[in-house]
């Protein structure tokens, strides 16, 4: 059984990476548009589910618009510049390329606390 190339793997892992980044960014977008719109009602599975979305009607719309939008800003688009960065920087190892990775997403922490933050701040 041959071995494969250190360098080949990175590539194969970089790429993979990077489509799947473009991906998720994509999917988390999709969902957060209709929240954006409006187009959700208050319910148990599709939403920003913090306590306080749940105490008004009002609540829940806001909170929900608010977090798509923080969403997207900065979750989804640099997701989407990672993954299409991903394809051009020539990472040294896999640990890089999974380190950058869960860095990008570690911004998901940062939007849950912004969110929290605003809930907060609504009657």
């Amino acid at each position: 059984m041959p071995q494969s190339n250190p360098e080949e793997l990175v590539t194969s892992v970089r790429q993979i990476i990077s489509i799947l980044s473009i991906l998720v960014a994509l999917v988390s977008i999709g969902l957060a548009i209709p929240l954006i719109q409006g187009k959700i009602p208050m319910n148990e599975i599709y939403g920003v589910k913090i306590p306080k979305s749940f105490t008004s009607e009002e609540n829940w719309y806001k909170i929900n618009t608010y977090g798509a939008k923080v969403v997207i800003i900065l979750h989804g688009i640099p997701l989407i510049l990672f993954g299409i960065i991903g394809f051009f920087i020539p990472f040294r190892s896999v640990g890089q390329i999974l380190i950058s990775f869960l860095l990008v997403n570690s911004m998901l922490g940062i939007c849950v606390y912004m969110i929290f933050q605003f809930g907060k701040k609504l009657p």
